[in-house]
């Protein structure tokens, strides 16, 4: 896809969700929110530039979907399960993920960290709700967290009663009419077959799970109270509803959107307002970098952005002088992102540089969401690979203790590499897009077209002097240092409970 078609493609989404006949069960359909040029998100509308439109078995198999869960899942009286017996009200509604069994009851949130503790010791009460984002279903599990965690733990029912299942596809049925009337009023080809992929979308999976989660907080809010709602804001759907279901309960609920991971140099969907029911009153950032990007973006001038960090950074600030001293013993980290695509690519251009590097040592850190015994199954080369690559099991510290430089695309890893002083290479696609998350650096990183690129590189490096080095690492360094800076919960605190 190149920069027009991308153009066009998020342009003609939005004319759809900003449709002055749009509504909520619009901007239910989570296929209309194109959130960035990720190759895994661009797969999904590759059949707005083909001359065929894809078969239109999209309906029936989450049709199917949703009647396995029925029979699998039964729902419960409140429709939830929770750690502890909820109160009749709380002061701060987070909203959060499981996307491995191992967070299942932790202290530590994988998103916000100890910021539920934080809001009790200043006096707040506090509940998280947790989406499922691991692989398989988690059935009952909110109850793992323990009854002595100050910070309540709630799990929704994976399916509604068998009438509301209807009813939620009754109400996007009507958006399929609605849109193939808009679609013959349109003259843009573009449009009428991003209008026609929106039709098929409509009763997806994901949809249909966009509103039954709006249903579900819905309720929540009403029984709970809360003065403030906050979710992890990445620029998707069901983030959007959350903010509509806490707006038609009570316009004075304070809406917090955290952005908690990087930014793509095409972001859109997180940037681009939707109408006031819809957007946050406020977004808490990573640092204050990218704090300065969004009050630019004309979308948000007229809200609230805070830098507050985040719990996952740590700050590797190693002395320079004695990494490079040493860098004829150091290896090469690649850390790839939690996507099948994006593995094998990076993996198999890892290992054709360590086939011609073979004094260089390769340190493949697998994403926690990512299987890498299923991958190498898939893939059975991976099974036997050379004696200088190993797949890491050590601390994110070492790795990057042991690593001189990182091979990258998308993964937010590579600004605690270049904190750490590791020079950033990032593996271009030669038919994609750039989705590097360092496209604002002018310095330090370099790009990669192929293996003679990265011997280039290295090479270049080895024969350098550790001065020249240090000084060309140190811009890099404080660039991300203001990307990423460790979470402030006191900071956090007062811009979710602002008066």
């Amino acid at each position: 896809m190149n920069e027009l078609q991308y153009k066009a493609l998020f342009e003609a989404c939005d004319k759809i969700l900003l449709h002055a006949s749009s509504n909520l069960y619009t901007k239910a359909i989570g296929w209309l929110h194109f959130l960035n040029e990720h190759p895994v998100n661009l797969i999904k509308y590759d059949g707005v530039f083909h001359t065929s439109y894809p078969k239109r078995f999209i309906k029936i198999r989450s049709f199917l979907f949703t009647v396995k869960k029925l029979i699998q899942y039964k729902t419960t009286a409140a429709g939830w399960t929770s750690s502890n017996e909820l109160p009749e009200s709380i002061d701060v509604l987070l909203v959060s993920h499981i996307v491995s069994d191992e967070h299942i009851g932790t202290k530590q949130d994988f998103y916000y960290g100890n910021l539920g503790d934080a809001l009790n010791e200043n006096g707040f009460s506090s509940a998280i709700v947790l989406r499922n984002q691991a692989p398989g279903g988690i059935g009952n599990i909110a109850g793992k967290w323990g009854l002595e965690t100050r910070t309540i733990r709630i799990i929704f029912d994976e399916v509604l009663s068998i009438g509301e299942e209807w009813k939620l596809r009754k109400l996007l049925a009507s958006q399929i009419r609605w849109l193939k009337k808009l679609r013959k009023e349109s003259v843009c080809d573009i449009d009428r077959r991003v209008i026609k992929l929106a039709q098929n979308q409509a009763l997806s999976s994901l949809s249909i799970a966009n509103l039954r989660f709006y249903f579900q907080i819905y309720r929540l809010i009403l029984k709970l109270k809360p003065k403030s709602v906050v979710v992890t804001y990445e620029g998707h759907s069901w983030e959007r509803l959350v903010f509509a279901a806490a707006r038609k309960i009570d316009e004075k609920i304070r809406c917090v959107g955290y952005q908690h991971t990087i930014l793509f140099p095409r972001q859109h969907a997180l940037k681009r307002s939707l109408g006031c029911n819809y957007d946050p009153d406020v977004i808490a950032t990573t640092g204050v970098g990218l704090k300065d990007e969004l009050i630019n973006s004309h979308n948000y001038k007229c809200l609230e952005v805070y830098s507050v960090g985040t719990h996952r950074c740590e700050n590797f600030l190693w002395n320079l002088d004695h990494k490079y001293s040493t860098i004829n013993a150091l290896g090469c980290l690649v850390i790839p992102d939690g996507t099948y695509p994006e593995c094998l690519m990076i993996f198999n251009f890892a290992m054709s540089c360590a086939l011609k590097m073979p004094n260089i040592n390769f340190i493949f850190r697998v994403h926690p969401v990512f299987d890498f015994v299923d991958f190498s199954k898939k893939n059975p080369k991976f099974k036997k690979m050379p004696s200088n690559i190993q797949i890491s099991k050590n601390s994110l510290g070492a790795d990057l203790e042991a690593s001189a430089w990182c091979l990258y695309r998308g993964s937010s890893v590579v600004i605690q590499g270049v904190i750490a002083g590791l020079r950033p290479l990032y593996v271009c696609d030669k038919g994609g897009l750039s989705l590097d998350p360092l496209y604002k650096l002018n310095s330090w990183r370099k790009y990669l077209a192929s293996t003679e690129d990265f011997l280039r590189a290295v090479n270049s490096d080895l024969i350098a002097g550790k001065m020249q080095l240090k000084n060309d690492a140190i811009e890099a360094r404080n660039y991300c240092i203001e990307y990423q800076e460790p979470i402030q919960y006191d900071d956090f605190v007062n811009v979710i409970i602002r008066k």
